[in-house]
């Protein structure tokens, strides 16, 4: 026996002493400063971007409510109900006009924001703005082309706006045949590059951008100092997912990596994006990450010194043992391991040269048993058949002597006589396949002698009329066919039978003209083969099936299929001898 520290239980505490310190120090610490690291990064410009989008969204939504309250206005709902009646306005109609533009003043001027207030009458054909410069046909062509709702319309010349357009009553954009009026306010995009570069200016390392992904990289707003081919590469490259409302991505652009930070403003639809490039802001955390790695390829030069060293004190003697039981799989019994003298493995491989010549004894012994077994279950099913066979005869020559058909019972009896005068021997378990044709040319015969309308027709190459095959293989097939197919048909009287060989296959097909089965029915007679014998099921398909198995491996059996006939095609399947 070894001793208490052996060479396995200092290895292992050796192991384990510069293994669990190191390991979990480095990957403990990286693991959780990389985690808490990128988490508060993420945190903080996410807030920083909702605190700038929140801003964009309540001045907007402000806005938004300007026409809203607008169409409420007495006012307003007064100017709606005004037709020309000629082309001259009386005082009241001039009045109720300058009421109008004092109120869309008014409201324009209560928002931080600059904007344009925009009405337009279509009983009046008039467009009343808080923006003298606004050309009616313009502002028609305009809303007609967005719709109702928010809008971004780049007008050129830099100058882009936000519109928000309300339709009364409502009707989408194309005409205002149905439209009492139009109610529009606008704001300036620039509003919202002033809250870029105010937040940029706050932290300089940003580089902020409002875009629509919808419009590609025609809908940019950009910081006065942005890196705007660098913004476009980005927008190209980058796809937000539309369903979410704020988010980090990583991005590699000009082999440098970018954290990619966005959110969702809620009023217009658009995403507020910055990015800062990962190094600078990872940069402490990737120098403890080298750390780590060296650390760890360190670790890993230990353990190569220490596997080295261990190699032929352990690995030499388990790859001994470990060969040994391999030849025991392979079936070499007689192998035996050579054992130096001062190895720690002694006491195992001598116990593994015990067993393995205990094993070699059993073998044979277990195997002798086997080969008798096997034969002893070959003829049991073989004798199963003849009773089976045996019993449709008699049940036959009873049935014409009843009838008082004497050449029919002289005829059965000869060939029942020839039948059994080739099957009691049963010294022999197998036989040429030209034998089992004269049988089945036998039973065949003998019935047609009850069914005259009986044709058959049988193909088999003279190579495979040679070959050896078990007792009684084909007979009980071509019973079943009969009885079971051409007797349950009126007008069916076909039976075919040939052979063929292909890559070392040997295939005997046996169709006739009967009803046929359905795919479910074939599908549970072939589970009734492969299930063991019962007192439901009749046992002549089954023991064929069963004895082919036996002698010839699980490869080998029958099949079911639908014959070209019309009724069932059973194929007799093994393999050729040499192959198997």
């Amino acid at each position: 026996m070894t001793s208490k520290w052996n060479f396995f239980n200092k290895f292992i505490l050796l192991f384990f002493l510069f293994l669990i310190p190191i390991v979990y120090l480095y990957s403990n610490s990286h693991r959780n400063t990389m985690a808490l690291l990128k988490e508060q990064i993420t945190n903080y410009n996410l807030n920083q971007l909702s605190f700038l989008v929140n801003e964009i969204d309540t001045n907007a939504g402000k806005l938004a409510t300007f026409p809203i309250m607008l169409n409420q206005d007495p006012d307003i709902r007064e100017f709606q109900s005004y037709f020309l009646s000629s082309k001259l306005l009386d005082l009241d109609q001039i009045d109720m006009i300058q009421r109008v533009e004092t109120k869309l003043v008014l409201q324009s001027t209560s928002s931080v924001w600059p904007n344009e207030l925009s009405l337009y009458s279509t009983s009046l054909d008039l467009l009343i703005s808080t923006n003298t410069m606004n050309n009616k046909q313009a502002f028609l062509k305009e809303v007609m082309t967005h719709g109702q709702g928010w809008n971004f319309i780049d007008k050129g010349k830099k100058r882009a706006v936000f519109s928000y357009t309300l339709f009364d009553p409502f009707h989408k954009a194309g005409g205002t045949e149905e439209t009492d009026f139009i109610l529009e306010m606008q704001f300036p995009a620039s509003n919202i590059e002033h809250l870029l570069n105010r937040y940029k200016v706050e932290d300089g390392n940003q580089d902020p951008f409002f875009y629509s992904p919808s419009s590609g990289s025609d809908s940019i707003l950009y910081n006065g100092s942005s890196d705007r081919g660098k913004v476009r590469a980005l927008i190209a490259d980058i796809s937000i997912p539309q369903n979410r409302e704020k988010g980090e991505l990583t991005h590699t652009l000009d082999d440098k990596k970018y954290k990619v930070f966005y959110v969702k403003s809620k009023q217009l639809g658009w995403y507020l994006v910055d990015y800062i490039p990962e190094a600078e802001v990872l940069g402490p955390i990737i120098k403890n990450r080298d750390i780590f790695y060296s650390s760890t390829g360190l670790l890993m030069l230990l353990v190569i010194v220490a596997i080295t060293f261990i190699y032929r004190q352990v690995k030499l003697p388990i790859q001994q043992l470990v060969y040994a039981v391999n030849r025991i799989k392979n079936g070499d019994f007689s192998y035996r391991i050579s054992i130096r003298p001062k190895s720690e493995f002694r006491f195992l491989l001598e116990r593994y040269n015990y067993m393995a010549m205990q094993i070699e004894q059993l073998i044979e012994n277990v195997y002798k048993e086997k080969i008798h077994s096997r034969e002893a279950v070959l003829k049991q099913l073989q004798s199963q058949i003849n009773p089976h066979f045996l019993y449709n005869c008699l049940a036959y020559i009873n049935s014409m002597a009843k009838l008082q058909d004497h050449d029919a019972v002289i005829a059965m009896s000869y060939h029942l006589s020839k039948y059994y005068r080739k099957t009691t021997r049963v010294e022999n378990q197998t036989i040429p396949l030209q034998e089992e044709l004269d049988l089945v040319h036998s039973y065949l015969e003998i019935y047609k002698l009850r069914m005259n309308r009986l044709e058959y027709r049988i193909d088999i190459p003279d190579a495979m009329r040679r070959l050896s095959i078990p007792r009684l293989i084909l007979q009980p097939v071509v019973e079943n066919a009969i009885i079971h197919g051409i007797e349950q048909k009126k007008n069916s009287s076909m039976l075919r039978i040939r052979g063929e060989i292909e890559g070392g296959i040997c295939l005997i097909h046996v169709e006739e003209d009967g009803f046929g089965l359905t795919d479910d029915e074939m599908e549970r007679l072939a589970e009734k083969l492969r299930a063991p014998l019962n007192e439901e099921m009749g046992c002549g398909l089954w023991n064929v099936h069963q004895r082919l198995i036996i002698k010839y491996g699980e490869s080998s059996g029958l099949t079911f299929s639908r014959s070209e006939l019309g009724g069932l095609h059973v194929v007799i399947r093994w393999d050729e001898p040499g192959e198997s």
